[in-house]
């Protein structure tokens, strides 16, 4: 036994011996590597189809910020027109109208109904000629009177992206005002709500038109609607850009309970992770606000598709070192750089490789690695499983010097092409997050929120790099600033203001 042991490894020492000799080259030739490279079969795969993503934003605003809008909205005179006609009943009325608030907006949002009341003073300079008991007569007198402007509403949000207050105007006198003409009394309180009744869209016209001026809506929303078209930087190491194109935008009429008036905004995208800064598109139009779907829950639900290049996994590997591989003999191989592309299913790395062989000749040329781009939750990496020398790599380094630098060769590749997603999944979450808290649309409107789950869904290879489908999930409302409308802070700055 210890014979046929001893016969082997001198046998085996011979090989060897033999080997280093024929293809070490004594006499200092240099040994070219010149695989064809596996084909790219990605050039021919058509890319997949982006994954929609949308988030669907609660915009609400308490009684309190109401009263801060209404405050300045409903500003005196509340109405005020000149020579109307009231009535021919008792005879002709023409009268001077003024109506101004004289107390706090008071606003109630409870079963779906957005209730206002104010109070209110009433004067009139009335203008009236008839006859009383068969008397011809006429008297212009100025007539007061006092009670509360209620206004029911149910505001939309139309797709023109204009308030529409939808509304209805009712007054109730707690001081009705009469007209004495001739010791009688003309009560024409009734006549002066019918009038009110018949004129109250124009209050809620202008109501509209100053609330309108005041939100400025569609000017904030085409402003965000262009911002979203630019690039956003996520992380500089590495380089992360995320790229939003914005397909509609969506809102339901507003709800009122529990003394808020509140709907949902949805916003649907596609997002867009890439290692490269991409170019800003050209600038899309504010489309039309469009009908919300039915039975959305307020919420975020982002797919977001992530392209590793081959160039930057090159230059991730780049930036790792990796050491030299002595061959028996003497001998040493040297990588001097690696590029990826894409073959099928699988991920290729092109190693370009120096060195000496044993006898002093030269080895160079360029060797290729594949394997298949595995996602580990575990470790959040994408490594190289079943890594190997593509087959006709195999062959001509079985000719070569560097064969028995092969298995360590291998090992240092494979432990090097290990692409760490947690830094990836880190730097966007914190971004995001950063993007959502507290970003003010305008001067009093704050978008707040929060991403409370990221997962990689989808790993495969592409014809630009390893793409990546991710996953994420959260919450975000929209909602007024404390300090500049609704609460206690509110109501300080507007007593000092």
């Amino acid at each position: 036994m210890k014979k046929m042991l001893a016969g082997a490894a001198v046998a085996l020492m011979l090989g060897v011996a033999l080997f280093l000799f024929t293809s070490g080259r004594g006499n200092g030739e240099t040994v070219f590597l010149n695989a064809a490279p596996p084909p790219s079969e990605t050039e021919t795969l058509p890319p997949p189809p982006p994954v929609e993503s949308f988030l669907s934003v609660p915009i609400s605003i308490s009684s309190d910020e109401a009263v801060g809008i209404l405050e300045d909205v409903l500003s005196n005179p509340l109405y005020d027109i000149k020579n109307q006609k009231i009535d021919d009943s008792y005879g002709e009325t023409m009268a001077d109208l003024l109506l101004e608030k004289t107390g706090t907006v008071k606003v109630k949002f409870e079963e779906d109904k957005a209730a206002f009341s104010l109070p209110f003073r009433f004067s009139s300079m009335v203008s009236w000629k008839g006859r009383i008991l068969g008397i011809s007569s006429s008297t212009r007198k100025e007539i007061f009177g006092a009670g509360i402007l209620h206004l029911t509403l149910s505001p939309v949000i139309d797709e023109d992206w204009q308030i529409r207050l939808n509304g209805s105007v009712r007054l109730e006198w707690t001081r009705p005002p009469s007209l004495n003409v001739l010791g009688q009394n003309l009560g024409i309180a009734s006549l002066l709500s019918d009038l009110f009744q018949r004129r109250s869209g124009d209050l809620l016209a202008r109501a509209e038109e100053e609330l309108n001026r005041s939100a400025r809506i569609k000017e904030y929303a085409a402003a965000e609607w262009e911002r979203l078209h630019t690039p956003i930087r996520l992380g500089s190491t590495p380089e992360l850009w995320l790229s939003v194109t914005p397909l509609s935008v969506s809102m339901p009429p507003f709800q009122a309970d529990n003394g808020r008036l509140s709907a949902t905004a949805g916003v649907k995208c596609l997002l867009e992770i890439s290692a490269e800064q991409p170019a800003s598109p050209a600038g899309q139009p504010l489309p039309p606000l469009s009908p919300m779907p039915p039975h959305l829950e307020p919420g975020i639900l982002l797919n977001v598709e992530s392209t590793l290049s081959y160039e930057s996994l090159g230059k991730y590997v780049a930036s790792l070192e990796i050491p030299d591989v002595d061959i028996p003999g003497g001998g040493r191989v040297k990588v001097n750089g690696v590029s990826f592309f894409g073959s099928g299913e699988h991920l290729v790395a092109a190693a370009e490789i120096s060195g000496r062989a044993p006898g002093g000749g030269g080895i160079e040329g360029t060797v290729y690695i594949t394997g298949r781009p595995v996602f580990s939750r575990e470790d959040e990496v994408i490594r190289m499983e079943d890594a190997d020398f593509e087959e006709k790599t195999n062959s001509l380094l079985a000719r070569t010097a560097a064969w028995l630098a092969r298995p360590v060769l291998l090992k240092q590749m494979s432990e090097r092409m290990v692409f760490p997603l947690k830094e990836l999944r880190e730097q966007t979450v914190a971004s995001l997050q950063e993007f959502l808290q507290e970003q003010k649309i305008s001067e009093e409107l704050l978008l707040d929120g929060s991403i409370s789950t990221l997962s990689l869904e989808a790993l495969s290879v592409s014809r630009d790099g390893l793409r990546l489908s991710f996953s994420m999930g959260g919450i975000a409302e929209l909602r007024y600033d404390d300090e500049s409308l609704g609460g206690k802070k509110g109501q300080e700055k507007r007593e000092k203001n």
